[in-house]
Formats: C-alpha cells, sequence, structure tokens
C-alpha cells in the first residue's frame, strides 16, 4: 500500500490538477528454468481537484473521484555478470481500467461546466533492460532503461455541458506520444526473510520523474500511470 501526491499542469488551457489517494495491491512472483514471472492487481482511489483561469480572469474549480485498476504480467531472465550483479531482459503487458466521476465546476455561472462520468480503458506493452544488486544482499539496488508502447485506449475524451444546457459537447484529452521512452532506479530493502519493501522513481520521454513505492516487480507496470491523464 502506498500514498499518491500528483500534480498535473496543462498550460494551453490555463489548468492545474492535482490528487492524492491510496494505492494498494497483490502481487504473485514465481521462477522457472532461469525465467522469472511476476503478476499485479492493483487498486488506485483517487480525489482530484482541477482549477481552470477562463479567458476573462475570472477561475472555476471542480472535485471529483478517480478509481483505477490495474493488472500487470511480466517476464524476464536474470544474467549473472559477477557475484553481486546481474542483468535482466523483461517483458511485460498491462492493462488499466480507470473512472472518473462526474464533476460540476464553481466559481463563474456563466461559463461553469457539468461534466459527466466516464471509464477509459488502456493497453501498454513494455520492454525493458535492469541491472539488479544481488537479491540476497539486505539492499539491492536497480537501474532499468525501456520502452513503452500503448497500444489501446491513447486518447482520454471528456463530455461537459454549461450548466442548464441539455446538450454538451464531447473533446479528446491531452495526447501521448504512441511509444515512449522510459528510465527508473531504486533499491528493495530486506525487512525480514519473507518481506521486503520496495522503493524507487520512475520517468518517461512525457513527463518528469517521480518518486514512490514500487509495490510489483514489473519495471513496466510503473511506467504506465499516464493512462489516467485527461
Amino acid at each position: 500500500m502506498s500514498a499518491i501526491d500528483a500534480r498535473q499542469q496543462i498550460g494551453a488551457l490555463a489548468a492545474r490538477t492535482e490528487a492524492d489517494g491510496m494505492l494498494a495491491g497483490v502481487v504473485a512472483q514465481g521462477a522457472a528454468g532461469g525465467f522469472q514471472i511476476a503478476a499485479s492487481l492493483s487498486y488506485d482511489g483517487s480525489k482530484a481537484d482541477t482549477d481552470r483561469t477562463l479567458f476573462g480572469g475570472s477561475k472555476v474549480s471542480s472535485h471529483y473521484r478517480l478509481r483505477s485498476w490495474t493488472a500487470d504480467m511480466s517476464l524476464g531472465h536474470a544474467f549473472a555478470l559477477d557475484q553481486n550483479w546481474a542483468i535482466a531482459p523483461e517483458i511485460g503487458v498491462t492493462h488499466i481500467s480507470s473512472r472518473r466521476s462526474g464533476a460540476n465546476e464553481r466559481g463563474d455561472a456563466v461559463s461553469a461546466l457539468d461534466v459527466e462520468a466516464r471509464r477509459t480503458k488502456a493497453t501498454f506493452l513494455c520492454g525493458a533492460l535492469e541491472l539488479r544488486g544481488s537479491a540476497e544482499a539486505q539492499i539491492s539496488p536497480w537501474l532499468s532503461a525501456g520502452v513503452l508502447h500503448q497500444i489501446s485506449g491513447r486518447r482520454a475524451f471528456a463530455t461537459a455541458a454549461y450548466r442548464g444546457v441539455a446538450d454538451g459537447l464531447t473533446v479528446a484529452g491531452v495526447g501521448r506520444s504512441e511509444t515512449l521512452a522510459t528510465v527508473g532506479a531504486g533499491a528493495s530493502l530486506k525487512v525480514s526473510p519473507t518481506a521486503a519493501l520496495f522503493f524507487g522513481a520512475t520517468a518517461n520521454s512525457a513527463r518528469k520523474a517521480a518518486a514512490k513505492v514500487r509495490p510489483w516487480a514489473s519495471a513496466c507496470a510503473s511506467n504506465s500511470e499516464h493512462s489516467r491523464d485527461s
């Protein structure tokens, strides 16, 4: 389980969003014939506030909920470099289903919008090369670099109408590149023979790095969060 504290700013729309919530999930890992298999399922429950500035300088704000389920599977194989380090190529697939609740803007009776709730789904493929420290050490660092490719759900949409107007307008959200370069770094801390904590930071070519708890083994899933952006 980990906390979420996210910020997004879109200059062209004079809009800023702040979100906070909790992320919880389960992970299963196994090994066979030198291959490492991991699967995870996580739930993200967040609340968000968006403020935007209108052409006349007035401001409107809205509050809404974001709920997401993420399923991830990955397959990798580690090759020992020496007693302390190994290099591991990895491939993975991630599917995300997100739901944004409806939102009613406040602050300007003429220009405020009522935004309908909407569900968005996206699927990603990932390939990464990871340098890992020894799994037997109490602290095991890792570094990764790879490519993230979105195969479905690239665009999010929103439908909104002015207060009191029956007909709404559907618009596409901010576009993202279909393929992104990814990098990451972090470490695992062994707290007992059967438990460990994972910490790390990831970034891709479309956004700045974000420090976070790394609740699953796949380097791919941690770079797929952008599907919630709209």
